[in-house]
């Protein structure tokens, strides 16, 4: 009743708010009808206005644009005269530049030569005292002896350097064999790779289909001593061409296993698991045919085995082609066909064909194992061949560069002494030629020194008289300087005047043609904000007309919902009364229910008291066992007793004591850093280099350098520490419940600087409350750090990505979160895993395992799953 009382109440409340709201959106758009009629007038006029303020400017942009072009011409024909100037200015420079340039170069010249001849005659006395003194001087003792031990080194040099050209060559050569080796084992190396994956995919398949992959059957008949029994396929020789015959014929036969007495097998089959087995008594005698045709040869014959195949081979001839065999085959008897080489085999009145291909044949693929086999062989001992003749070529080439090197330390040697020894031989004979050449050069130089006397001195003459020249013909040129300057006055002035002009013209024109274009903006603007203002009356009349219409019909409903109200709320007042009474039973239901709930909320309060006491006295217990372990690990690793270490403790020593005098301890130890019994000779070496360095200013610059090089390193490191650290936040915080269904993982930082602060994983999967990661399982550890690594890798993708036997802690459920996170993100990144999960290798692409058939030897087994799921689907 009170929620029909309140529904109608508000019924009406709304209808009484709608009507106000039609009322006051009508006065809202009747004013704003007249507020936009009123500005529709203004923007008329406005129009009006623009258009005769455009029709005044048109002609006067005109004008102006005339009187600009005219000033424009003006200006151009004022350069012009002031360029023509220009030339007559040039011209004359030119011609007045020469006189006064030869003036002087006169100048300059008469005083170089005045100088010269001072320089000369101070000269020509130095010769001549330097003449008189220089004497003749003997040839310097002891010159032949080095001369002939020259010879001796010269000899000695060519002899070593020809050795060593040709240990080059041969080290060259050895080099080059090297390599050729190199390339060879890899190529062999990689050749017996894919070979032995070939074999080991076909050895599989061949397997399988000898039914030797069924475990149960394996394991029982190892128990019954059969394992070792060799199937029938493995024993038979078959004549060339006939394999497919054969296995027409034989079929599952093959995988038949070949025993000696075949009436025990009823005790054999006792505890049989299931599956196929077929079983051939090889002691059985020789059996004869029931109708022997002459004319073709029994397939039994076809074959060479240690078997005796005539049981299963009975009444079957072969035909070299089925033209033969549709020949002979209405001779044959009852139980008799003929099979051909190409696996047709046919009776009496029926035919069978065996379309098989070489992969799916198990006599072809016994064959192609056996030639696998004998590649293999040869390949590993070429490889084996090939390293010990690379490991020879290694040991020869070092020998050759050690002679090499002995070699060439001898001619650095012998170079060195004979360039010692010819350096004094050269120095003496230098000295006794310059001696002799010295004198020739004196009485030459006297000799020219007094001709080139002579000659400046008519220099000088010469030179005089051409200054006495360029000096009157520089004082005619003044005049003439004077009147071109009074006319480059005139035309700079026109020039000027013109440039003013044009320019004001130019400014008038620019703001006559910006006032144009913006009194035509404005008449474009507003003609577009009438159309808009007309269509918005428009609009506002038919809004005005709706409302209206609406609250002249808003009073009928009204009416009828008042009614509505007065009867139910005459029923509310009984409905009330029934509430009340209900109402007091309520409370005192509730009463007793309070006092129950504050009862078992205080006994609940006391269990938890008692559950978290219990914990921490588990967690103590925990960590003191912890402790105590390490404890006695560290005392059995330094061999000491502990009963013994307890004995010599003193009675008041206790464990804060302890715990302060090996920090102390480890401090000092720390200080000291790794012992070097050279620092007294590195001491004194840096001593020496620092007191060098002190004399040089460019340490400390280099210095300061290396100090802002540091602080903008420090800025750069914290803003892509930030970043790096919120990205791989988000990526963790991500992946973290999409890997544990749940849960949520975070980074924190514990310290303030972001330059050595460290950065703690808090991670709380679903339904734990764990205070610490270090209570987290094994498996809930691990996937903790597989969430963060991807999340770097989400950040940072790396070519390839190795892990190695992440999901060993991990149930299947989680191995199966890991293993759909892996192969979503394998669109980045290059996973490779080492794994002994079958759900972990059931999403690989590749596989590749090790095994060890024999002791010892390891080899890797490749696997492509597309491949061998081709395989096996043929």
């Amino acid at each position: 009743m009170g929620n029909d009382i309140a529904r109608i109440e508000q019924s009406i409340d709304h209808h009484i708010e709608r009507v106000d709201q039609f009322k006051t959106d009508l006065a809202e758009t009747e004013e704003a009808f007249s507020q936009t009629k009123e500005e529709l007038d203004v923007d008329l006029k406005r129009i009006t206005e623009l258009d005769s303020d455009l029709r005044d400017i048109t002609p006067e942009l005109e004008e102006i644009l005339t009187e600009e072009a005219i000033s424009s011409e003006t200006h151009q024909e004022a350069e012009q005269t002031l360029q023509e100037w220009q030339l007559h200015w040039d011209e004359f420079n030119q011609k007045a530049e020469e006189p006064r340039q030869i003036a002087e170069v006169e100048q300059s010249r008469i005083q170089q030569l005045e100088r010269i001849v001072d320089r000369g005659l101070g000269r020509k006395k130095l010769l001549e005292s330097e003449q008189e003194e220089l004497d003749s001087h003997e040839d310097a003792p002891g010159l032949s002896e080095a001369r002939d031990e020259i010879v001796v080194m010269q000899n000695s040099i060519a002899q070593f350097q020809a050795g060593n050209t040709s240990i080059g060559q041969k080290i060259d050569q050895n080099r080059i064999e090297l390599s050729d080796c190199a390339d060879e084992l890899n190529r062999v190396r990689s050749e017996l790779q894919e070979f032995k994956g070939k074999q080991a995919s076909l050895e599989a398949l061949q397997h399988a289909a000898l039914g030797q992959d069924n475990e149960s059957l394996n394991k029982w008949l190892a128990a019954k001593g059969l394992d070792n029994q060799h199937r029938l396929a493995e024993s038979l020789q078959i004549t060339a061409g006939w394999e497919l015959a054969i296995e027409t014929v034989l079929g599952d036969s093959l995988q038949g296993i070949c025993i000696e007495d075949i009436g025990a097998v009823d005790e054999l089959l006792t505890d049989l698991p299931q599956g196929r087995l077929a079983m051939i008594d090889v002691t059985a005698g020789n059996l004869t045919n029931g109708s022997v045709s002459n004319s073709l040869t029994p397939l039994v014959d076809r074959i060479e085995s240690d078997w005796n195949l005539n049981d299963l081979l009975t009444g079957i001839y072969t035909a070299v082609d089925l033209t033969e065999a549709l020949a002979a085959r209405m001779s044959l008897g009852a139980k008799e066909s003929i099979i051909t080489a190409d696996g047709l085999w046919l009776g009496k009145s029926w035919i069978q064909i065996n379309n098989l291909n070489q992969q799916d044949s198990i006599i072809e693929r016994r064959g192609v194992i056996g030639d696998l086999c004998r590649d293999i062989k040869q390949l590993t001992q070429k490889a084996e061949e090939l390293v010990e003749l690379q490991s020879s070529l290694k040991t020869q080439l070092i020998d050759d560069e050690l002679a090499r090197d002995q070699l060439q330390t001898k001619i650095s040697e012998t170079t060195s002494q004979l360039g010692e020894k010819k350096a004094v031989i050269s120095a003496q004979l230098a000295k006794i030629e310059e001696a002799k050449t010295r004198k020739q050069r004196v009485a030459h130089e006297l000799d020219e020194l007094s001709r080139q006397l002579e000659i400046e001195q008519q220099n000088i003459s010469e030179s005089r008289y051409r200054l006495q020249t360029a000096l009157d013909s520089m004082e005619q040129d003044v005049g003439a300087r004077e009147n071109l300057e009074q006319s480059r006055e005139q035309a700079k002035e026109q020039l000027e005047s013109s440039r003013q002009k044009a320019r004001v013209n130019k400014d008038r024109a620019h703001e006559l043609a910006m006032k144009k274009q913006s009194i035509e903006s404005q008449l474009h603007s507003t003609r577009e904000t009438m159309d808009r203002m007309a269509s918005q009356v428009q609009r506002s009349k038919e809004r005005i007309e709706s409302l209206t219409t609406q609250i002249d019909a808003s009073d009928e409903p009204l009416v009828a919902m008042r009614r509505d109200l007065e009867e139910l709320l005459a029923k509310r007042l009984d409905v009330e009364k029934e509430l009340s009474t209900a109402k007091s039973a309520v409370d005192a239901n509730e009463h007793k229910l309070r006092e129950l709930e504050q009862t078992r909320n205080s006994v609940q309060q006391r269990s938890s008291e008692f559950r978290e006491s219990l914990m921490q006295q588990r967690l103590k217990t925990e960590g003191a066992s912890v402790k105590r372990e390490g404890i006695l690990e560290q005392l059995t690793d330094a061999d000491f007793d502990l009963s013994d270490v307890i004995a010599q403790l003193p009675e008041d020593l206790d464990q804060a004591q302890c715990e302060l005098l090996l920090e102390k301890l480890g401090n000092r130890i720390q200080r000291l850093g790794p012992i070097n019994l050279a620092a007294i000779d590195e001491y004194q070496q840096q001593s020496e280099r620092r007191i060098y360095l002190d004399k040089h200013d460019d340490l400390e610059k280099a210095l300061d350098t290396l100090v802002n090089a540091i602080k903008k390193i420090d800025v750069e490191t914290r803003t892509r520490f930030k970043e790096t650290f919120d990205k791989i936040n988000a990526g963790l915080q991500n992946l973290f419940p999409k890997i544990f269904g749940g849960g949520h993982a975070y980074l924190d930082m514990t310290g303030e600087d972001l330059l050595d602060t460290g950065v703690a994983i808090m991670a709380r999967p679903p339904g734990k409350r764990n205070s610490t990661i270090h209570l987290l399982s094994g498996g809930e550890k691990a996937m903790t750090a597989i969430a963060l690594v991807f999340s770097i890798f989400q950040l940072n993708p790396s070519p390839f990505c190795m892990l190695d036997e992440v999901d060993a802690p991990l149930d299947d459920a989680n191995v199966g979160r890991y293993a759909n996170l892996v192969k979503e993100m394998s669109a980045t990144v290059q996973f490779i895993f080492i794994t002994h999960n079958k759900i972990t290798m059931e999403m690989a692409n590749q596989l590749l395992g090790v095994t060890m058939h024999e002791a010892g030897v390891s080899r890797i087994v490749a696997v492509d799953i597309e491949e061998a799921a081709e395989l096996a689907a043929m």
